[in-house]
């Protein structure tokens, strides 16, 4: 039987100084998009070179998040994730001083290596902790995530109207992630029961051949690609309609409903088969997307794409948690997997809008959202008839 001894205190400040990280990376990954107008404003560049900031942000992350978690079972688990922050804090001071725009993503690729060292051990670190609540502890996770990430634009369009200065957003996030990592320099990780299996070659092609682990992937790189169109091109798309203010207000919003649906989710997932609810959710991506770009306008239809971050948010942490299940010991590896392919869709999907928006229109990209949740939806279908075989 497994043997858990980790005291209460030690597992809470981990787990505390872990979501404390989410809030804040999220927080910091959503100004890409929120800020796009600025960026287009202060470096005279276009919506195609614009649609490289979402790309560039997760090349570096991609990166390391993949090494990280492939190599979880090796490391020195406390010292990566130290260097992590530590990295992370210097690349959003270095946003903020930002010359030109290719010195932009070159530190937004800086970032993301911090950002991917981190994440590829936060998740394997919080399975040993709270082993066997995948569902629950994964989407609490998420919602962690989700409400940093909601409250980026809300703060940037605070602190523009103070400032009128986008630089001082970054400066605003550099200085909160200070008191983090002075924080885990200090804290103590006993790692004694971090039971996570040293990767081989023939593992890592065993566990890559499985129906869950394949329908996680696929999954995941749709359900990510739509949330990667919306957090980079959402607000844009909403300032030609409305307003600047109003576009990042409304996506805070549209991430604020991340956090009910990640802990409904979480608590769902703890009674439901994964791959139904992930299917169900799917559903109702598709039928608020259909009805926001193609049946209604104005208002009515910023409330269905707002509706529809409630579903989009839990399909990750979900797919995530029905890939785990499959071998728990290996879960650095698999959330390396997941990782990726989210790194992947937050990389090729929002520049191919871009395109699609500088060649057609902004409107033209949005409705073809709804193309990937048919294909969400397609796929979790097959997914659920291999797994009933």
């Amino acid at each position: 039987m497994r043997n858990y001894s980790l005291e209460i205190g030690h597992r809470t400040g981990w787990t505390l100084n872990i979501f404390i990280f989410v809030f804040l990376s999220g927080a910091v990954m959503q100004l890409r998009g929120a800020l796009l107008p600025n960026f287009q404003s202060t470096f005279g560049v276009s919506e195609s070179l614009l649609g490289l900031v979402a790309p560039m942000g997760t090349l570096g992350f991609t990166l390391t998040v993949l090494l990280a978690g492939l190599a979880a079972g090796h490391l020195p688990v406390k010292r990566f994730m130290i260097v992590g922050v530590v990295i992370v804090t210097v690349g959003t001071f270095l946003m903020g001083f930002s010359p030109v725009y290719s010195a932009l993503l070159l530190f937004l690729v800086l970032r993301g290596l911090g950002t991917g060292l981190f994440r590829g051990l936060d998740r394997p670190l919080l399975n040993h902790l709270y082993p066997g609540k995948f569902g629950s502890i994964y989407n609490l996770h998420a919602a962690a995530w989700a409400l940093g990430a909601a409250s980026g634009p809300f703060v940037a369009n605070l602190i523009l109207g103070l400032t009128d200065n986008w630089r001082t957003v970054y400066f605003f996030y550099g200085i909160l992630f200070v008191p983090l990592s002075l924080y885990l320099f200090t804290r103590e990780l006993d790692t004694s029961e971090f039971e996570e299996i040293q990767l081989s070659w023939e593992k890592l092609k065993r566990i890559s051949r499985r129906t869950e682990i394949l329908g996680m992937f696929a999954g995941i790189i749709l359900n990510v690609g739509i949330e990667a169109i919306f957090f980079t091109w959402l607000p844009f798309y909403l300032s030609g309609i409305f307003s600047h203010g109003f576009g990042n207000t409304a996506l805070s919003f549209f991430l604020l409903a991340y956090v009910p649906g990640r802990l409904i989710s979480g608590w769902l997932a703890e009674k439901t088969d994964l791959s139904f609810l992930v299917l169900m959710n799917s559903l109702f991506i598709t039928v608020l997307l259909t009805l926001a770009f193609f049946f209604t306008s104005g208002y009515l239809s910023v409330a269905l794409i707002l509706l529809s971050g409630f579903s989009l948010s839990s399909n990750f942490p979900t797919l995530l948690s029905l890939g785990t299940k499959t071998s728990p010991k290996l879960s650095g590896p698999i959330n390396a997997l997941a990782m990726t392919c989210s790194a992947l869709a937050l990389s090729i999907f929002p520049p191919v809008f871009g395109l699609i928006a500088d060649y057609f229109s902004i409107a033209v990209a949005m409705k073809l959202t709804v193309v990937l949740a048919l294909g969400l939806v397609a796929i979790l279908v097959v997914l659920r008839i291999k797994l009933a075989e």
